[in-house]
């Protein structure tokens, strides 16, 4: 697994899946981190990291909307919007919690998906699991901005195994009911 650490002097140097329960840095502040683990990506890879006040987050690794400063779990119900979409770093589920979500670059703790998925096929917000994403086609809800390298199988419960690579994912022309 990756371990990323940031790089930048402004906002010191806390591990990025701290959590904090009052703001340290100003909500929407971007970090840069390289992962140091030598098991991943060759011990290189770096990604980009924002930092948002929480909401509804109830497990690390959870795809979420980026939504006025607060991470949303990802849900076609509840998000219909083009809001930046990220991987959440740490337990982000009360208003009164911060912490950082990962908006570029190499992703290997996400929660993956309920089903194999194929290499290089597009993604989608799934319609029954929140936080989640699917490579079955759901009509308007194609995530932009992501790309699978590798085919991958798990749960909604672990990691898939396999990575994402993140360009600050969004949804254009998101519709809210499936």
């Amino acid at each position: 697994m990756s371990d990323y650490r940031i790089i930048d002097p402004i906002a010191g140097y806390p591990a990025i899946t701290a959590v904090d329960t009052s703001p340290q840095l100003p909500i929407g502040y971007e970090v840069e981190a390289r992962d140091v683990a030598a098991s991943t990506s060759g011990g290189g890879a770096y990604g980009r990291f924002k930092y948002c006040r929480g909401s509804d987050v109830a497990s690390s690794g959870a795809f979420v909307h980026i939504w006025n400063g607060s991470a949303v779990m990802l849900a076609a119900g509840n998000s219909a919007s083009a809001f930046e979409i990220g991987v959440a770093c740490g337990v982000l589920n009360a208003t009164s919690k911060y912490g950082f979500v990962q908006v570029a670059g190499h992703v290997d703790y996400a929660r993956g998906t309920n089903t194999s998925n194929a290499a290089g096929v597009p993604r989608y917000i799934c319609a029954g699991t929140p936080g989640i994403i699917v490579s079955n086609v759901v009509a308007g809800n194609r995530i932009q901005g992501i790309f699978v390298p590798a085919d991958q199988s798990g749960t909604a419960a672990v990691s898939a195994s396999g990575v994402y690579d993140l360009q600050r994912p969004f949804v254009a022309g998101l519709t809210a009911a499936l």
